[in-house]
């Protein structure tokens, strides 16, 4: 009998994905306290990975630290979890978290839906900037290709 062993691949985290997970924090550190309480987790998760964290997840995280993820922690959870997604799945589920209605596509509800739950302090005419600039076909929708040029730098 042979034993199956699902190998699970590291990738090494960049400079830049190290950044962004400090951005992260200090974008969701509600009143630069020096930790996140559990809504800043959940949207700090979001801004990461493109999705929202389990209430599991959040629990896991939150629960060791008296529900006050510092930065500390905060990195070293988010660097483990990164390590583990290849590169075009970061894009993927980060599109995914956009596309609300699950059309295959980003329309301009979604992206001011996005903005509106993450950052509502953003104005409506900058999101819709945004979305004119990423729409680079012109068609109202912002596909996965067009969303994937913009996340690594081409548009």
């Amino acid at each position: 009998m042979t034993l199956n062993v699902l190998a699970l691949r590291r990738y090494t985290i960049s400079a830049a994905t190290k950044k962004h997970i400090l951005e992260s924090f200090q974008e969701f550190d509600e009143g630069s306290k020096g930790w996140l309480s559990k809504s800043d987790l959940k949207c700090a998760m979001l801004s990461l990975f493109g999705r929202k964290p389990t209430k599991d997840e959040v629990e896991q995280l939150m629960q060791p630290c008296d529900y006050q993820l510092d930065f500390g922690a905060f990195q070293t959870a988010m660097e483990e979890k990164l390590s583990l997604l290849e590169p075009g799945d970061r894009i993927r589920q980060i599109f995914k978290a956009f596309d609300k209605r699950c059309f295959g596509f980003i329309g301009r509800e979604d992206l001011h839906a996005v903005f509106h739950d993450c950052l509502p302090h953003i104005k409506s005419s900058v999101i819709d900037e945004i979305f004119d600039e990423v729409d680079t076909d012109g068609d109202g929708r912002v596909s996965c290709r067009e969303f994937e040029l913009l996340m690594c730098g081409k548009i």
